[in-house]
């Protein structure tokens, strides 16, 4: 039998996990000189209050104790899916701890290359596969085509949060910020960087940019939508609205980001998302 290792990026606890037959693996948040495994010692509604009170958090991969854990918790085969390489360093982390003599053998980590909830699917596809006893190597065949349909885009409203990621430039983030613009950034086709790809005026027409990037990409009935959001759920609710009139047949899912997204993609951002649902 093979289990499933996955982090806290597919939005879920350790014991949401278990309940999943999943081990989850907590991603770390730092915040006021304090460090947390995000969901299990520090909840997003509590993360937000600090970053409304003046802290300014930072992210970490999990630690090698919560890795030990979970692979201590079969003597199964094990199948580590972590989040895109180059958005958080888990992938790093997982593969080199992996290579220690006791784990070597039996654990294998991969790269999803996207994060949250096509990662989650992705992940609930894996862990079926390995319920029908599938070895590694297939599981990880009958998911390829999920990890390279992911698509993933990010609608931010904090732009000081992405030039301390280095992802946008101190004078690009203040130039918007002064303009009230709405960029949209993209996951790039590797899943390392978030890559522009628009500026709008409006949230209406970021959303229509985004729409429009979804049907080049393909999406259809088989696929499935998610909108995930960091305490902003009125905008949410309108880009869901949005995105319906413009694909009324696909399911689409609303969602809470936890603290290490956003970290990432800073307070009040939304999150679009795609995946092929294979099955």
């Amino acid at each position: 039998m093979v289990k499933i290792v996955t982090d806290s990026s597919i939005m879920l606890t350790i014991e949401e996990g278990k309940s999943e037959d999943i081990a989850i693996v907590p991603l770390c948040v730092s915040i006021a000189g304090i460090s947390y495994r995000e969901y299990e010692e520090i909840s997003a509604d509590q993360f937000m209050w600090h970053i409304d009170n003046g802290e300014i958090p930072s992210s970490s991969s999990p630690t090698l104790l919560d890795l030990k854990e979970a692979y201590d918790s079969t003597d199964d085969e094990i199948l580590h899916i972590c989040m895109a390489d180059g958005l958080s360093s888990s992938y790093d982390s997982a593969s080199s701890y992996a290579t220690s003599p006791e784990y070597v053998q039996r654990v294998q980590v991969i790269n999803s290359r996207t994060l949250c909830m096509p990662q989650q699917h992705i992940v609930f596809r894996a862990r079926d596969l390995a319920r029908e006893g599938k070895t590694i190597p297939e599981i990880v065949d009958g998911i390829r085509e999920m990890i390279d349909s992911a698509a993933s885009f990010l609608i931010p409203e904090d732009f000081d949060y992405l030039r301390r990621g280095g992802r946008l430039s101190a004078a690009a983030a203040g130039i918007m910020s002064i303009l009230k613009t709405v960029p949209v950034l993209v996951q790039s086709v590797d899943g390392r960087k978030l890559e522009k790809l628009t500026i709008s005026r409006k949230f209406d027409k970021a959303i229509h940019a985004v729409m429009v990037a979804l049907e080049s990409r393909g999406v259809d009935l088989s696929h499935r939508i998610d909108v995930s959001h960091a305490h902003n759920k009125k905008k949410a609710e309108r880009a869901i609205e949005l995105l319906r009139e413009r694909f009324p047949a696909i399911e689409i899912g609303l969602h809470e980001l936890g603290p290490a997204f956003i970290t990432q993609g800073g307070p009040k951002c939304i999150s679009i998302q795609s995946v092929r649902i294979v099955s």
